[in-house]
């Protein structure tokens, strides 16, 4: 990994200066020298006072948006006390209560200081954002990456998983601590972060599947042709997967059972899949193009095996992702599993095209993805979960963007 850019002193105050005046202005700023330290601190902080300057009404609205529940669950918590918290950890331990305990963890700290939720997902930010900066760190200083437009589109790539997903907490923290000890095992080589790993399931219940396909890899992934073929199976039989988990959940144990089964269920399948406007067809057309994007590029990878292999930093993350990418391709017909996992996959085919491709032919490949990347930051909905501008905006009122930190402070954590 490459050393930090060289900085005057004069950008650096230029930076801190400009985030005086606005967090929003001074990330702007910031992004124009993404391989420099005090880029990301800037970043950093403007994530956190987006996290406390979120906003989510009382009640669902026809955004449903997830954190309109975690802030009632938040507002409720001031009635928990210990022993019932120490009660809830306990039936967590013994599968007993809910699926996972981060949130549970989060309200109960932050209720014990105030019952204001914007700290509540200020806190929520500061997490989120320091596993997914700690990860971006790792790619952008590959020497690799310079300002050009194909290391911009594998930048967005890689954070797919963007800020704005604190609305829906649990699960996306969960994929930047993944992601995050993922490539500290297979870039750095320091194993000691499946430790981390590991307890990716309690901050949501569904990353005990991403530990059951890191397993199948520490048996079977140097098996590369036969995760070629099983890749290639999985493109075509999602709907066999969903028979065959409705088949067998009943058959397993009963905390299994009660907190996914809803997933699997014909009627949430229905509603995810297929609620929307008249216009819908438009949002399953441009996911379809991006879970495309995403095998196209793992395809040219297969082509590619045994340079990528040759790589020291990517040679056992390719086996991964075809391990990985298989599982998404064949649970896509489930909302919850495919179209989110998907998510997962982004930053690592990110990694693996900059250390390997970039400056090379095969960059003309990343425009398209480009142009889409720009008609699903414009749409007014959500695209298998990458956030829009207009939901930014349903989410931070207009004076965020010209307001100092210490107004933001003034009016989101004091008023």
């Amino acid at each position: 990994m490459g050393n930090w850019l060289i900085e005057t002193k004069k950008g650096i105050i230029i930076k801190y200066v400009l985030f005086i005046i606005s967090p929003f202005i001074a990330f702007v700023f910031s992004l124009g020298t993404l391989k420099t330290k005090s880029s990301f601190v800037v970043i950093y902080l403007f994530f956190v006072f987006l996290g406390l300057s979120y906003i989510v009404p009382n009640n669902r609205n026809v955004l449903n948006f997830d954190g309109v529940t975690y802030r009632q669950d938040f507002e409720e918590y001031k009635f928990v006390s210990s022993t019932d918290f120490i009660a809830k950890f306990k039936d967590y331990i013994n599968f007993e209560g809910d699926a996972d305990f981060y949130c549970h963890l989060v309200y109960y700290c932050v209720s014990r200081i105030t019952d204001n939720y914007h700290v509540m997902f200020m806190i929520i930010a500061m997490v989120f954002s320091f596993f997914s900066l700690k990860s971006f760190e790792i790619f952008i200083r590959e020497k690799q990456f310079v300002n050009s437009m194909p290391c911009f589109i594998l930048a967005y790539l890689f954070m797919s998983n963007q800020i704005f997903n604190i609305n829906a907490f649990r699960f996306f923290t969960a994929a930047w601590i993944a992601v995050y000890s993922l490539l500290n095992i297979f870039v750095k080589k320091n194993n000691l972060y499946v430790c981390l790993l590991f307890l990716t399931p309690m901050i949501h219940g569904s990353f005990f599947l991403m530990l059951v396909v890191y397993l199948i890899y520490l048996l079977l992934g140097r098996y590369d042709k036969f995760w070629i073929i099983v890749f290639i199976i999985s493109l075509f039989f999602s709907n066999f997967i969903l028979e065959l988990a409705q088949k067998y959940l009943t058959s397993m144990p009963s905390f299994i059972f009660n907190n996914y089964s809803g997933y699997f269920s014909d009627n949430y399948v229905d509603l995810i899949n297929n609620s929307g406007s008249g216009f819908i067809w438009v949002k399953r057309l441009l996911e379809l193009l991006v879970r495309l994007c995403m095998n196209v590029y793992v395809i040219l990878f297969i082509f590619h095996l045994n340079m990528i292999k040759r790589n020291i930093k990517t040679g056992k993350m390719i086996s991964f992702i075809l391990i990985l990418m298989s599982v998404v391709n064949l649970t896509s017909v489930i909302p919850s599993l495919g179209k989110r996992y998907l998510l997962l996959t982004m930053p690592f085919i990110a990694y693996i095209w900059l250390v390997n491709f970039e400056g090379k032919k095969y960059n003309k490949y990343l425009y398209p993805l480009g142009v889409l990347f720009i008609l699903l930051f414009f749409l007014p909905f959500q695209v298998n979960l990458l956030p829009c501008l207009s939901h930014y905006n349903s989410v931070l009122e207009s004076t965020f963007y010209i307001s100092s930190p210490l107004y933001l402070i003034y009016k989101y954590w004091f008023v």
